[in-house]
């Protein structure tokens, strides 16, 4: 079973995503504290993380910045589910993770990235 790791400081959203996510099978853990994430990260060796942008204590692109500098996790496939959505925001989250989505985004758009990511494939792209 593929693992995810949702990172977002909106409790409802997280758990929306998560109900999404284990019906089509994933085990998921979700991190409402930056910190918290970064720590199950390590842990727990996701196949993919999910993340917002704007949150309290570390925005995500400090969480995406350790991932990609710790050697056994830094090759994880990441998503951005953001309601940022300048291109310098966009062009940002592009280099550092692999899917930019906008919030609010399909199910279908989202269960179509994690499938994409979770295949491998891991083209760049942004979803508006």
């Amino acid at each position: 079973m593929k693992k995810i790791l949702l990172i977002d400081d909106s409790r409802p959203l997280l758990e929306e995503i998560r109900e999404l996510l284990e019906e089509e099978g994933y085990e998921v853990f979700m991190a409402s504290d930056p910190y918290v994430a970064i720590n199950k990260v390590v842990q727990w060796s996701p196949d993919l993380i999910i993340t917002d942008i704007e949150m309290p204590l570390m925005n995500g692109f400090e969480v995406i910045g350790f991932v990609r500098s710790t050697k056994h996790i830094k090759d994880v496939p990441i998503l951005i589910l953001s309601s940022q959505s300048s291109p310098s925001e966009i062009s940002k989250a592009l280099i550092l993770a692999d899917i930019f989505l906008k919030k609010p985004c399909s199910i279908d758009d989202l269960i179509a990235s994690v499938t994409l990511l979770l295949s491998n494939a891991n083209p760049k792209s942004s979803v508006s």
